[in-house]
């Protein structure tokens, strides 16, 4: 795939041509589109929450504590 990447810069004239700009422009755009699904998937299936597709995080989904006591005197 990186061959086929550095064929199209180096032989396509995308600066000169506007149709392999848009060409280009739209691989680009697929490529990050592919490799944000491949994120969230691997994501997922690493964090997988109690609501299915749903991350968990512990700060938010975890029982609340009761405060501790402040200390008083030179401590506090």
């Amino acid at each position: 795939m990186l061959y086929n990447i550095d064929w199209i810069i180096q032989y396509g004239m995308i600066e000169d041509n506007a149709d392999a700009a848009a060409i280009f422009d739209d691989m680009e755009k697929y490529v990050q589109k592919c490799k944000l699904k491949l994120q969230e998937m691997i994501l997922l299936e690493k964090n997988q929450g109690r609501r299915l597709g749903k991350l968990e995080f512990a700060a938010f989904d975890g029982k609340k504590k009761k405060p501790e006591p402040r200390l008083k005197g030179y401590a506090g």
